[in-house]
């Protein structure tokens, strides 16, 4: 046969009759997987996908399926709720803060934070000399610029994993063995008063 012979848009009607069918079958049953969906319509998974995606559907793996009292009924509920971070500073003292991250909380959104709010509180009450920033080096304190900014504004009071401030460092081991020392005078098998 002749490619000159072929009927334009047969693919596309094609498609949408198969879209339509998946559209009708989804909306009888939101529970059943979009395999099975391409098995009972006999139509390729992406076909099955592009109908769910046009259709605005939430696919079965994204949401939460409860049900309650019928087991026919169910309730759509989304995994993943909206995310907000909450960040506190403790000192000998006192608690500064609460500060809220919405969204991911990367190093430009950590150095921000640290910028505008914590230390012109923590600086406020304290002078700059009187404090030790300490940071276990989660990964949005240990990029180069936030680094480079507690080095220009603590004058080496902080203490991040792998710190070169040995001041800070072996003014932080001396603690740390004091409360060892003092967390580990009673015997494992005794209550401590």
């Amino acid at each position: 046969s002749s490619i000159q012979k072929k009927l334009k848009g047969y693919p596309s009607r094609k498609l949408e009759t198969a879209m339509t069918k998946v559209k009708e079958n989804i909306k009888e049953d939101l529970t059943l997987s979009t395999r099975w969906f391409s098995a009972f319509t006999t139509t390729q998974i992406t076909t099955v996908w592009r109908a769910i995606k046009a259709n605005n559907f939430k696919s079965y793996k994204m949401v939460s399926m409860w049900s309650l009292d019928n087991p026919r009924w169910f309730e759509k509920r989304p995994l993943h709720s909206p995310q907000v971070t909450v960040w506190r500073t403790i000192s000998s003292s006192k608690v500064y803060g609460t500060y809220f991250f919405e969204g991911n909380v990367s190093g430009q959104s950590c150095l921000d934070l640290l910028k505008s709010q914590v230390f012109q509180n923590v600086v406020k009450k304290l002078s700059l000399g009187k404090f030790v920033f300490i940071q276990d080096g989660a990964p949005p304190y240990y990029p180069k610029k936030v680094r480079e900014w507690f080095n220009s504004s603590l004058n080496g009071c902080w203490m991040i994993r792998e710190s070169k401030n040995l001041a800070t460092t072996n003014l932080v081991k001396e603690e740390l063995l004091i409360l060892r020392n003092c967390t580990s005078q009673y015997p494992k098998d005794q209550e401590t008063p």
